[in-house]
């Protein structure tokens, strides 16, 4: 049985703001990337912006110090990468080599959700 534990507000807190302090920059640099899907951006590998917003998330995420995380930049001909990541789910309680059997998947496109010609068509 998992038991839980109270959390101080305070440290919690001061964790989660310096958490911010570091990815607001990053953020920064990742929508300033002219990255958009590859229905709006047919030669999205010439542009290369595509590859610029995945090593710019890949980077970031191996600089994260998470025990036995790995990283994986998968490319398929003709199909856009993906950033794989997998950290084994731990128990606390447990000896250093016993892990839960956990897996979570999160999928989310590195491109941004903007339609150009939507917008292009508003400004004239």
């Amino acid at each position: 049985m998992l038991r839980m534990t109270l959390l101080d507000a305070t440290v919690v807190t001061d964790h989660a703001n310096a958490a911010w302090e570091g990815i607001v920059p990053v953020l920064h640099e990742y929508i300033a990337i002219p990255n958009v899907s590859l229905d709006f951006d047919p030669q999205w590998r010439e542009h290369g912006y595509m590859a610029e917003a995945v090593e710019l998330i890949a980077g970031w995420c191996r600089e994260r110090p998470i025990a036995g995380m790995t990283l994986e930049v998968m490319e398929l001909p003709d199909r856009t990468p993906m950033i794989i990541i997998e950290i084994p789910a731990t128990d606390p309680s447990a000896d250093d080599n016993d892990t839960v059997p956990c897996r979570v998947i999160i999928q989310r496109h590195c491109a941004a959700h903007s339609n150009r010609k939507e917008q292009a068509s508003r400004e004239n």
